[in-house]
């Protein structure tokens, strides 16, 4: 039969394997949660430089807009004096082949 020193002595045994595995629990939970730190540190630096980058690019798009708005407003004007300058031009060739054919039909022999 076992004694009270043997139980003694298997409780010891017990008490520090659950202390051993207890430390390497610690360690590998204290290890993790340093590596998750890191991780989360470097995702954090990662979304600071996109959101750098967002920033400029939406300092460069920023005129964009207005620039955009300046020419299309530059093309209707051209594209108004485009049609100001045929219709003129049209104007001016059917008055020029009109006093031709009126010069020819009042004036046939001159």
């Amino acid at each position: 039969m076992a004694t009270e020193t043997d139980f003694a002595r298997i409780l010891e045994r017990l008490e520090q394997k659950i202390d051993s595995q207890a430390e390497r629990l610690e360690q590998k939970i204290d290890s993790q949660t340093e590596r998750l730190e890191q991780k989360i540190d470097s995702q954090g630096e990662k979304l600071q430089s996109i959101d750098t980058r967002l920033a400029r690019v939406e300092e460069k798009t920023d005129g964009l807009g207005e620039r955009l708005e300046k020419i299309e407003g530059n093309l209707e004007r051209q594209d108004n004096r485009l049609w100001t300058y045929l219709t003129t031009t049209t104007v001016t060739l059917l008055g020029g082949l009109l006093a031709i054919l009126g010069r020819f039909l009042l004036f046939p022999h001159q």
